[in-house]
């Protein structure tokens, strides 16, 4: 039926010569060719500043951990630490407590493995590139154009750059690439063509493409490709780079602001227009030798006649543009769900820096990078040597100081805190020790020298075994 559709819709379209710059026409079919890409690099990331610095920064953060090949040892464990990282993002708020339970909970779950292969493939996955290198360049396609292609994961004989087990990967520009759609529903990537001059096709297999969810379906197979964020950020885009110009322009070229005038009732006739050009040019020399410059600063300025003024120009404050400017880089940093306090120029923000790095790494860091590991190892399951073998590539989100707690700060709040043993162990992010007993690790520590709860009261028992060894020993129980 698809086929159908698609055959009458090419013939149509042949034959009305409107064949839309947004296709490509392959082997008899149409395939969408995404041009709208390219606009969202070329005036979007690359050309604004505000997309750029939101953008930058947030991919800065994302490439801070290390990768390296695990075992699953405990898949139980695995998924319910990746489960507790997402609701933080979710939720928008990091608990030093949850986020320290989750790195311990994936800590038990993996064993880091001795593969030479894959330690290879992550040291260096190209000639070009480190890791990290090649991490910045997928993310930040990723979040400009809303997906990355990375190529050198087909297993057999290929097209595309590196045909073969994945010994080298690369990162292919989203904006010349191609999905070649299936003739099924649901439908799927069945291959990829990099149009750049020339075309260079690929194999599904041989593609790890990661993309954001994308709303617009069609029978051509648009929804296949990643919406870009920038797309809904488009329009306000396109009016800040105008006023960007704007002031550009002004600064350049603007000339004279005012129109300074004599407009004295006394000037009147041939000789008044004659006595108002010399005047004018009195007041003009006047004005630059004894009003103008830093050091007359505060003088008035002297005239025999009345005088007026008309304003040519409009200066940016009067039209707002600061103002609206600050407003982007507020929603462009909402846009990633990015905290605008890292963007802001305000003093009186700097006090919440510390909050605004813990929501960057649980907003957008953590989020970046569980996406990237589920992407990475489903590609490694089609590898024959990998394949249920419960080896995957992950990073290790431990380094994200910002989300560990302060210890001193912390121990002075529980010091001062009515709570059960366990929730200390919980919020200090440790195990509960080996041995001890449901009673102690339920029991309540009270403020007092953090002294256990049930040591303030004594025993029945012991009471009445206190007072017979008094009596046997013929002493008062005073």
């Amino acid at each position: 039926m698809i086929k159908a559709i698609r055959s009458f819709l090419q013939r149509f379209k042949a034959a009305s010569g409107a064949i839309s710059g947004t296709f490509r026409l392959i082997g008899g079919q149409l395939i969408p060719y995404k041009t709208d890409k390219i606009t969202y690099i070329e005036r979007g990331y690359a050309y604004n500043d505000i997309l750029y610095c939101v953008i930058n920064r947030i991919v800065e953060k994302a490439i801070v951990p290390s990768w390296a090949p695990y075992r699953i040892i405990d898949e139980k464990a695995y998924f319910q630490a990746r489960a507790m990282l997402k609701d933080m993002a979710t939720h928008g708020a990091a608990n030093n407590g949850d986020f320290a339970k989750a790195i311990r909970m994936n800590q038990k779950a993996i064993v880091k493995l001795d593969d030479e292969a894959l330690n290879d493939l992550i040291r260096y996955p190209n000639e070009n590139d480190t890791w990290s290198d090649l991490q910045r360049a997928h993310f930040t396609y990723k979040l400009t154009t809303g997906d990355y292609f990375e190529a050198g994961w087909s297993s057999g004989s290929s097209g595309g750059l590196t045909p073969g087990t994945p010994r080298t990967l690369y990162t292919i520009a989203p904006q010349f690439m191609s999905i070649l759609a299936s003739d099924t529903l649901p439908l799927v990537a069945k291959g990829y063509l990099l149009q750049m001059g020339t075309e260079i096709p690929f194999t599904a297999e041989d593609i790890l493409h990661e993309r954001y969810f994308n709303p617009e379906w069609d029978i051509y197979g648009h929804q296949l490709y990643g919406m870009s964020p920038i797309k809904a950020y488009l329009r306000r885009l396109q009016r800040n780079n105008t006023g960007q110009t704007r002031n550009t322009k002004y600064a350049e070229n603007g000339g004279a602001d005012d129109i300074v005038y004599l407009d004295d009732p006394r000037l009147v006739g041939e000789d008044g227009f004659r006595l108002a050009i010399e005047q004018t040019s009195k007041m003009k020399k006047s004005f630059y030798e004894e009003q103008a410059g830093v050091n007359n600063a505060g003088k008035a300025v002297w005239s025999p006649f009345k005088l007026g003024n008309i304003k040519l120009t409009f200066s940016p404050k009067e039209l707002m543009l600061l103002d609206q400017e600050k407003f982007d880089l507020t929603m462009a940093a909402l846009l990633y769900n990015a905290p605008p306090v890292l963007f802001s120029t305000d003093a009186s923000t700097y006090n919440n820096m510390e909050n605004g790095e813990r929501a960057l790494v649980v907003n957008c860091a953590i989020p970046l990078n569980l996406s990237r590991e589920a992407s990475l190892n489903r590609k490694l399951q089609q590898i024959p040597r990998y394949k249920g073998k419960n080896i995957i590539i992950s990073p290790d989100l431990s380094c994200y100081t910002e989300l560990q707690a302060n210890r001193k700060e912390q121990v002075e709040w529980l010091s001062k805190s009515l709570l059960p043993v366990y929730r200390w162990y919980e919020i200090q992010g440790e195990d509960r020790p080996e041995g001890m007993t449901d009673e102690m690790w339920n029991s309540i520590i009270v403020p007092t020298g953090t002294q256990l709860f049930s040591d303030l009261f004594v025993n029945a028992n012991d009471l009445s075994q206190e007072m017979s060894r008094l009596q046997d020993q013929n002493l008062n129980d005073y």
